[in-house]
C-alpha cells in the first residue's frame, strides 16, 4: 500500500449529494409530521370552583391519566380516596361507572386535589365558601393550550390603571 492511497475508501461525490437529498426529505417529512401532531385536537380536562369559578388546575387527557380527591368522611373521620380516570374518548369515569360533572365530598375539612402523581392541591377556599369542584373535559388543539395558560396568568396579574 502506498501513502497516497487512503485506507478507507470514500464515498463519491454523487453518493453524498444522493444522501444529503435523502436527509433533507426526511426533515421536511418529519417537521411536517410534528406540526400536522399540534393541531389534532386533544382531550383537555379542566378543574375550578362552582360558583366562584376559580381555576384550580388543567391538563391533558390520556386514556391512562387519574387523579384523586383525598378527604376525610364528616361522620367517622375515615381517610377517603376517590379515584377517578378518563376513558379511551376523553370522558370522566369514576369507580361506579357514572360521568360527575361536580364533585363535592361530605368531608371535616378541606380535601386535596391530587393529579396523577404530582402535589396534591389542598381546596382550603373552596371548603370554606362551600364550593363545589367543577369538572370539565374539552376537546382542543394542543397549541393553542400554551397560548391560552399565557392569557389566563396575563389576566390573573393585570394592574389596576389608575385614572
Amino acid at each position: 500500500m502506498t501513502s497516497d492511497q487512503p485506507a478507507v475508501p470514500t464515498e463519491t461525490s454523487g453518493d453524498m449529494i444522493h444522501h444529503e437529498k435523502r436527509a433533507r426529505r426526511w426533515n421536511i417529512l418529519v417537521t411536517v409530521l410534528l406540526t400536522a401532531v399540534l393541531f389534532v385536537p386533544m382531550p383537555f380536562v379542566r378543574f375550578d370552583t362552582w360558583p366562584g369559578n376559580e381555576m384550580l388546575a388543567e391538563h391533558i387527557v390520556t386514556p391512562w391519566s387519574r387523579f384523586r380527591l383525598c378527604y376525610e368522611s364528616l361522620p367517622c373521620r375515615d381517610p377517603v380516596v376517590d379515584v377517578y380516570r378518563f376513558s379511551w374518548k376523553g370522558r370522566l369515569k369514576n369507580g361506579d361507572g357514572t360521568n360527575p360533572q361536580f364533585l363535592h365530598p361530605g368531608s371535616l375539612g378541606p380535601a386535596s386535589l391530587k393529579w396523577q402523581n404530582g402535589p396534591e392541591i389542598t381546596l382550603r377556599e373552596a371548603y370554606v365558601h362551600g364550593e363545589l369542584i367543577r369538572v370539565e373535559t374539552y376537546w382542543q388543539p394542543m397549541i393553542l393550550w400554551p397560548f391560552k395558560m399565557i392569557w389566563r396568568i396575563r389576566e390573573h396579574f393585570k394592574v389596576p390603571v389608575r385614572a
